[in-house]
């Protein structure tokens, strides 16, 4: 029993720690394909997370050298 606490505190204290210093407020989406279903696909997590107060971003790529960005406001 004792055997498996120190690494369940261990876990539990690294974890405390990372929740209060890791703030993830400014999110970049770029899809690895450019079509749109992949894009589609992301648009309810942007907004689920643009909901929340993150700052999203959705960078698309249609063309090569054509750059289109949507960006929730």
């Amino acid at each position: 029993m004792i055997k498996h606490a120190i690494p369940i505190i261990t876990i539990l204290m690294i974890s405390l720690h990372v929740m209060k210093t890791v703030k993830a407020k400014n999110i970049l989406f770029m899809p690895a394909v450019a079509t749109p279903s992949h894009v589609k696909s992301m648009l309810p997590l942007a907004e689920e997370l643009h909901n929340d107060d993150h700052d999203v971003s959705l960078v698309q790529y249609y063309n090569e050298g054509e750059k289109n960005y949507l960006r929730f406001n």
